[in-house]
């Protein structure tokens, strides 16, 4: 079945780049299951796992066109993974439609930075604008990040509306800052069916952001959704201005201001 050939310097060196991609696309099957705590390196072999895959299928298919023996090196480190590659991509062979027992949530997460609500001009608008998106898709679950809330009556209302508004009535919070006047900013799960568990975690090395999860039971299930707000590059307005991003540097404009003419820098 095999041919047996001396290896010249091409088939050596490819013969090194495939120890090499097998070795790293095993050490990507290893990765799921080291806390990246203990070794954060391993994370990012975990990242580069598609790479990896379509690497060792390529080396396969050459050592399998020159009839090489070679070709079982991969061959092994694809066996290997196919748990790994079934987790990975979803490969479904079925094509017929779902049982009448097969149930559905349709789940909606939405950065919605405030409402825009320091954008004193057009505020409300936006708001609103978002209250409509909300109700045309009509979401079962809908996670928010950057939620704003005022417990003053009247003032900006966002949860009160949404809950009046949507078919999501349960709702579990997590503020990261109290602000004066009664005003609330985090993250937040909004629910059509009963949240019958729910906590926070917040980072011990980031006051700003944090996580609330809840405990979803469904129709036929329980299920637990993670709601996560992670710490942006956070871009400051002279940042905005200096690449020439007028759309965010409108965000940090009083109403009587008007954004700078920038030239396009080249670096």
């Amino acid at each position: 079945m095999f041919k047996e050939r001396k290896l010249n310097f091409v088939l050596k060196l490819l013969l090194i780049g495939n120890i090499l991609s097998s070795a790293c696309l095993l050490l990507s099957y290893l990765a799921t299951h080291i806390d990246p705590q203990d070794f954060w390196l391993l994370a990012f072999f975990g990242l580069a796992y598609p790479v990896f895959l379509f690497l060792s299928i390529l080396f396969f298919i050459v050592w399998l066109l020159l009839r090489n023996k070679w070709m079982l090196l991969s061959l092994f480190t694809i066996i290997v993974g196919l748990n790994h590659l079934r987790h990975f991509f979803q490969i479904n062979f079925s094509t017929g439609p779902l049982s009448e027992s097969s149930e559905k949530v349709k789940l909606l997460t939405w950065n919605v930075r405030l409402f825009d609500l320091y954008n004193y001009q057009d505020h409300v608008t936006v708001r609103q604008e978002i209250f409509k998106v909300l109700q045309r898709e009509d979401p079962d679950i809908v996670c928010f990040q950057e939620f704003f809330y005022s417990g003053i009556p009247g003032y900006f209302e966002t949860r009160d509306t949404l809950i009046s508004i949507l078919r999501t009535k349960h709702v579990v919070e997590g503020y990261t800052h109290k602000m004066r006047m009664e005003q609330y900013f985090g993250v937040a799960i909004f629910s059509a069916y009963p949240i019958i568990n729910s906590g926070e975690i917040r980072f011990k090395n980031d006051d700003n952001n944090n996580v609330v999860f809840a405990d979803i039971k469904t129709k036929s299930d329980t299920i637990r959704v993670y709601n996560a707000h992670l710490s942006s590059i956070r871009f400051q307005r002279s940042d905005y201005e200096y690449i020439g991003d007028t759309a965010n540097t409108r965000r940090w404009l009083h109403p009587w201001e008007k954004p700078k003419k920038t030239e396009q820098k080249i670096i």
